[in-house]
């Protein structure tokens, strides 16, 4: 991943107040206005009340507040509605979708849908990359994955050239040599992998599969699972597969069918960190690559929240060399040490993270 990608960006505090017909829809499908009027805030911190206003009631008979498939409340006596605040906290961070549906007094039903987001309300920690060592990476290969289990490091590469370069490996840690191999397809651009239960598990980009390896031989098994979208980044938290694909959110997966167990969003106190990109869980946190810069974000598996953003720029110099972006986070859970390397790079770099800004 990646060289071309096609993304809209929505861009904006939304902090508006409506009162007309966008999105609604009523019962007999008709194209009538929306017959109330509602202002509210659609850009939260989190822990920030959700407030809701009404306008032009006299011909309702009850209004019902829907956040997510909840109801939150419904009135049926509408005109004497008054401005409402809602605790929404347990609905989490991110983009969440709102419905308004009212009835007139005629019994005719209306809705018209919006939606709210929710900041995290962490400002996250900068921090730094220390580098403690440096040891040789093939530039050969394009990183899209990298684990550490008993001391060995186990990579998996991308196929950018789609010539069968796409391969799981187990390599020495500090000497990069190669033990063990095993090569896809040349149709197969190879994504992240992870380790869980006896089992390697890699994603593809546009494939829509993941392939399943025996571990530790790395034989090729017969089982795969199919997904939609793409693949990026893969981890796992020893009971679920944590996986992105190039947006902001992580979808915890049961690694046994693949089912979607969880879905979170990733927000900082500004936004969504988008282009998500390789993973490592440790200690009920995810750090991720982000895409295109030589930044790792350290994500609360739990909400999604930010909690530390991490400069990598001094790693970036002193180890990318003529290769690639910066990608593939390994973690030794033996050692207690951070390794670093990035596509197509000559080093893999042992690292601290810092707090002391340069």
């Amino acid at each position: 991943m990646k060289k071309i990608i096609s993304v809209s960006l929505i861009i904006g505090t939304l902090l508006f107040a409506v009162t007309g017909c966008k999105d609604s829809v009523d019962t007999d499908e008709t194209t009538e206005e929306f017959p109330v009027g509602y202002s509210a805030k659609y850009q939260l911190t989190y822990g920030e009340s959700f407030k809701i206003g009404f306008s032009k009631l006299e011909r309702i008979s009850e209004v019902t507040v829907i956040l997510e498939d909840s109801i939150l409340q419904t009135w049926n006596n509408a005109p004497k509605i008054s401005e409402t605040s809602f605790d929404i906290t347990s609905f989490g961070i991110g983009v969440k979708g709102l419905t308004i549906k009212v009835k007139d007094k005629s019994g005719k039903e209306f809705a018209e849908n919006q939606t709210i987001r929710i900041l995290s309300d962490i400002q996250p920690l900068a921090q730094t990359v220390k580098v403690i060592s440096l040891y040789p990476h093939n530039t050969e290969d394009f990183t899209q994955g990298l684990e550490i289990v008993n001391g060995l490091l186990y990579e998996g590469t991308g196929d950018p050239n789609r010539m069968g370069a796409t391969k799981v490996m187990q390599k020495q840690l500090k000497s990069g040599e190669v033990q063990k191999e095993t090569a896809l397809d040349a149709g197969y651009f190879g994504e992240g992998i992870t380790i869980l239960n006896n089992k390697l598990y890699q994603l593809t980009w546009t494939s829509q599969k993941c392939f399943v390896y025996d571990f530790p031989s790395l034989a090729k098994t017969d089982l795969s699972f199919s997904y939609t979208g793409e693949g990026w980044g893969l981890t796992n938290d020893g009971k679920y597969l944590i996986m992105s694909d190039g947006s902001e959110r992580l979808y915890f997966r049961d690694p046994a069918t693949f089912a979607i167990k969880k879905i979170i969003q990733v927000y900082d106190n500004a936004g969504p960190i988008k282009y998500l990109n390789e993973l490592e869980y440790v200690d009920g946190i995810v750090y991720a690559n982000v895409w295109m810069s030589n930044k790792i974000v350290a994500i609360e598996a739990e909400t999604g929240k930010v909690l530390k953003s991490i400069d990598c720029m001094d790693l970036t110099l002193k180890a990318k060399g003529n290769g690639d972006v910066l990608n593939g986070i390994a973690f030794d859970h033996s050692a207690k040490k951070f390794y670093l390397t990035g596509k197509y790079w000559p080093q893999l770099a042992e690292v601290e993270f810092s707090n002391e800004q340069k």
